[in-house]
């Protein structure tokens, strides 16, 4: 099946500002990527956790999609996981693993609060949180091994929570 979708250029802005004694701070900054291929969007409410309850899983980037949630990782450029509510905050949970059959165990995994009303923004599939050079204080090199894979859950702890979250691929 030829595929009917045409490519076509991502931005991305954030501009942020603050007047304090007069003085403006901030600025606004722009990322494009050129022949996106694939936009995945939803918004779902994570239910609070309970003692059958944990991390919801929102999408994957693994080497092939096998799921409707999922993008294939080595073409993700982008995503933005948006806490909606007004009140609560939800933990955002990355892992090197994708979830799928036979995945294995995570053996790196970070957790990130996102406040009420606030965004968070994943520019690269790629992460290590145990890396030695991280923990030596030394540098990463080009021959560094980071993940090939990676899964992205949610979690409210005080209340439902409705979650929205954009992934991009080129």
């Amino acid at each position: 099946m030829a595929t009917t979708v045409k490519n076509s250029a991502f931005v991305s802005s954030i501009s942020d500002n603050v007047t304090l004694n007069g003085t403006n701070y901030g600025n606004t900054n722009a990322k494009s990527y050129v022949s996106c291929n694939e936009a995945v969007q939803r918004i779902v409410t994570i239910p609070k956790a309970s003692g059958s309850q944990d991390f919801v899983s929102l999408f994957g980037a693994n080497l092939t999609p096998d799921s409707a949630g999922d993008v294939t990782f080595s073409e993700f450029k982008y995503a933005r996981i948006t806490n909606l509510d007004d009140t609560n905050s939800i933990f955002i949970q990355l892992t090197d693993q994708d979830g799928s059959a036979g995945s294995g165990t995570v053996t790196a995994a970070v957790v990130f609060e996102i406040p009420a009303g606030m965004s968070f923004l994943i520019p690269s599939g790629q992460f290590d949180v145990a890396h030695n050079a991280a923990l030596a204080g030394t540098s990463y090199t080009s021959s560094t091994v980071f993940n090939t894979k990676m899964k992205v859950l949610a979690l409210a702890i005080t209340a439902d929570v409705d979650v929205e979250f954009l992934a991009v691929t080129a």
